[in-house]
């Protein structure tokens, strides 16, 4: 007996196929999710990216965009930057770090907040 090839069987294969696919990606998450790393059960938790500066040097970058408005907004992040900083920091070996606040920048529904994180000699 012959196999009969049906296109909607092809097309539900491969449509199951992209959606395993997509979905084992989103399990993963982002890799720069602060989710993971400070307050899962928040919304709109910060998200966060490294950028080296050299060996003793890095520069972090949180954003949020939240239902937290001013004062608190500020003072969640600031709050966020050094628990993610000392998170960091520990990564890389470092016993002791200078944390300095290079800028802050409110976009209305979105808050950053750039911060220069340095070895200590």
């Amino acid at each position: 007996m012959k196999a009969k090839f049906s296109p909607r069987l092809f097309v539900l294969i491969l449509s199951l196929a992209v959606m395993v696919v997509g979905l084992s990606g989103c399990a993963t998450g982002p890799k720069n999710s602060f989710n993971k790393d400070y307050n899962e059960k928040y919304p709109g938790a910060p998200m966060y990216s490294i950028d080296d500066q050299g060996q003793n040097q890095f520069k972090l970058i949180v954003h949020q965009g939240s239902p937290i408005q001013g004062p608190p907004r500020i003072l969640y992040m600031k709050k966020a930057a050094d628990i993610i900083a000392a998170s960091e920091a520990k990564k890389r070996g470092w016993q002791d770090f200078d944390l300095g606040y290079v800028q802050e920048t409110d976009r209305g529904w979105m808050h950053v907040l750039v911060a220069e994180v340095t070895k200590k000699k």
